[in-house]
């Protein structure tokens, strides 16, 4: 749990001493996919087997539902509000809010219009643990339910 209060500290006080998202990904080419328009940044703390990216979900409504089988993320919220399935539980995401995602554990997200996200991901995101569920599925149902 200690690694995990330093990961939280340690991005939290970079992301909350950051003046504007905007800043940090300007000159980064966005990727449009199920989450919205998505960022890959270079680690701006060095810390090791991290990575961040940002989230802009303004033109979402929801998000895929998914889950990573062996990476821990961690959720900062920079702008807006919306509310997040994660396991079964309902958590509200406000302005410098936290959310941790264990691996292994669903997640799905609902944005009320300028959502805006920073994702911390250890270790480094594997694309073959990363798990996409549909709609068909019942867990998923239960969750979208949730977010109603």
């Amino acid at each position: 749990m200690t690694t995990l209060n330093a990961l939280v500290r340690a991005w939290g006080q970079y992301l909350t001493d950051l003046f504007d998202w905007k800043q940090l990904v300007q000159g980064v080419e966005p990727v449009a996919n199920s989450y919205g328009l998505q960022y890959k940044i270079r680690n701006p703390l060095g810390r090791y087997n991290e990575s961040l990216t940002i989230v802009d979900m303004s033109s979402l409504r929801l998000s895929e539902p998914h889950r990573y089988l062996a990476e821990l993320e961690v959720y900062f919220v920079l702008q807006g509000s919306g509310k997040m399935i994660v396991g079964g539980e309902r958590l509200s995401l406000l302005p410098y809010g936290v959310v941790v995602v264990p691996p292994g554990v669903l997640s799905v997200i609902r944005s009320y219009g300028s959502l805006v996200l920073a994702i911390v991901h250890t270790p480094l995101p594997n694309p073959a643990n990363h798990i996409r569920l549909g709609y068909h599925d019942p867990e998923v149902r239960a969750a979208v339910a949730l977010l109603s």
